[in-house]
């Protein structure tokens, strides 16, 4: 699958299934240039909204249980709907959640501070 560029160095190195598990709290770093990559807050409320419902779900058909034939039915929608929502939270994520750096690489950062081009970590 095609990597997603990285919004400091501008190179393909960041993976889907990276990008997948980034939120807003979560920093990683991209292999090439070493900055801290992660998602941006504002468009990532969607998803967790999206989540929440589906594991709220999962708990009000859960309490609804009676008999055999209801579990069997509770447990075909819970995965039914959980599944659904993973891969429209999985389409909105890729397409609408832009990568944004937090922090630049410490070399960058050093070099910065004392003015200079090139420093040693």
């Amino acid at each position: 699958m095609k990597r997603l560029n990285c919004p400091h160095c501008n190179n393909p190195t960041i993976s889907w299934l990276r990008k997948q598990c980034l939120g807003p709290a979560r920093r990683i770093n991209c292999p090439g240039c070493a900055s801290k990559i992660s998602v941006a807050w504002k468009n990532s409320v969607p998803t967790f909204i999206a989540v929440t419902i589906a594991v709220v779900s999962i708990g009000y058909f859960g309490a609804e249980i009676r008999s055999l034939i209801g579990f069997a039915w509770a447990t075909t929608l819970i995965i039914l709907f959980f599944v659904l929502t993973m891969v429209i939270v999985g389409i909105y994520h890729h397409f609408f959640v832009p990568l944004e750096v937090r922090a630049r690489p410490r070399s960058e950062r050093v070099a910065e501070l004392f003015g200079s081009e090139s420093a040693v970590d």
